[in-house]
């Protein structure tokens, strides 16, 4: 029982550091996940569902990965016959289980594709090169808009004076 806890205390660990990382990235671009900044428009989002692509992940993230049949709907059972696939390919010993081993190798194919969106979100002229300007732009105007009684800092006082400062 003690190595069930603590397989299941890892697996939320993992998880619980990839959904901060993702709401965190998104936070800090300010733009519900598009990799350019640019805003996904209702256009965007009818055009990622007819070829299948994704404008920062929700239900057009779900249509890209499970509608195998590309009719652009997705329905329950289609989508956990996806699910079980993946499941089985990274079942690599066949015993029907993922161990921390095969879930690692699962989670960190899916973590790939959205390490590379972030790449790309930080590579802003697009050479496929991360300066340190490029790498803490982002991160540097969250923090502005953080700091709301312009101090230069982050701290419990910006958060009481989020209703009493003017911009």
């Amino acid at each position: 029982m003690k190595h069930r806890n603590k397989l299941l205390s890892a697996l939320g660990a993992i998880v619980a550091v990839g959904v901060a990382g993702y709401a965190a990235t998104t936070f800090a671009h300010g733009n519900g996940g598009d990799m350019r900044g640019r805003q996904c428009h209702d256009s965007d989002k009818a055009d990622a569902m007819r070829h299948g692509g994704n404008h920062g992940g929700g239900m057009f993230g779900m249509m890209e990965r499970y509608d195998s049949n590309g009719d652009g709907s997705l329905g329950r059972d289609e989508a956990l016959a996806v699910r079980l696939d993946q499941f089985k390919k990274f079942d690599v010993n066949n015993d029907g289980i993922l161990d921390l081993t095969e879930y690692r190798q699962l989670w960190m194919e899916a973590m790939n594709k959205r390490m590379v969106k972030n790449f790309q979100s930080h590579d802003a002229d697009g050479d496929g090169k991360v300066t340190p300007a490029e790498f803490n732009d982002k991160f540097a105007r969250m923090m502005t808009s953080l700091d709301r009684n312009r101090d230069g800092k982050i701290d419990a006082d910006d958060k009481f004076r989020k209703e009493h400062h003017k911009d």
